[in-house]
Parts: structure tokens; sequence; C-alpha cells
């Protein structure tokens, strides 16, 4: 069985950026790795996808961030991920059925620390 909703079917939009002093370096020797600037966080992710009549949108709130700096094994600059936190509101209508709920999510960006 393949995947309910293929790639090629979904959308993804980004709303706003987190502030800046809401995203925290951790862990706090990170600051020895010349580590740059954080990169932009999304404040708001929205994904949806349909095939058919079915349908799903995902719509992530973030509220706060920790960016967590690795170092590199192939670079002098490290690499980033974020976990973001945040309320998170799921709808979806599969085979006709409807579920929606509210949850609190984590959401996680990795990239070069650069970015």
């Amino acid at each position: 069985m393949g995947p309910c909703f293929p790639r090629r079917s979904m959308q993804i939009a980004v709303q706003d950026v987190l502030d800046r002093d809401r995203v925290v370096l951790v862990p706090p020797l990170a600051r020895t790795l010349v580590t740059p600037a954080t990169g932009m966080v999304p404040r708001r992710l929205v994904v949806t996808a349909r095939v058919g009549d079915d349908r799903v949108v995902l719509d992530f709130h973030a509220r706060t961030a920790a960016r967590i700096a690795n170092p590199s094994e192939t670079s002098l600059r490290p690499f980033s991920v974020h976990e973001t936190l945040g309320p998170c509101r799921v709808e979806a209508v599969i085979g006709g059925r409807l579920l929606a709920f509210e949850t609190g999510g984590i959401v996680e960006f990795a990239g070069g620390a650069h970015d």
C-alpha cells in the first residue's frame, strides 16, 4: 500500500517568521563553534493535500524554537536543526469521514547554520 497523499498532491505554505529572540541556541557551548546568526524560522506552516475527494490540512503555529548547532564532519561550519513548538490543528476528510483535532505540535527544520 502506497502513501495516501503522494508528494505531488501536497502544497506547503509558510507565513511570517518567528522573532529571532524566541529562538534559543543550544547547547550553550555552541557559541564556541562561531555559529552565525540564526536563519529565519517560519512562524506558521500550512501543509495541504488532496487526492480525489480526500483532503487533509495541517496548520502549525510556532510559538518558540530551539536551534541545535552540531559540529560538521565535513566543514568548519556547524549544521543546524531548528525544533519548533506550538499549537497544531489537523482537519481531514478521508473516505467521506471527517477527522479534526487540535494538539501541541513539534516541527523540525534542518539546514546549514549559515542558512
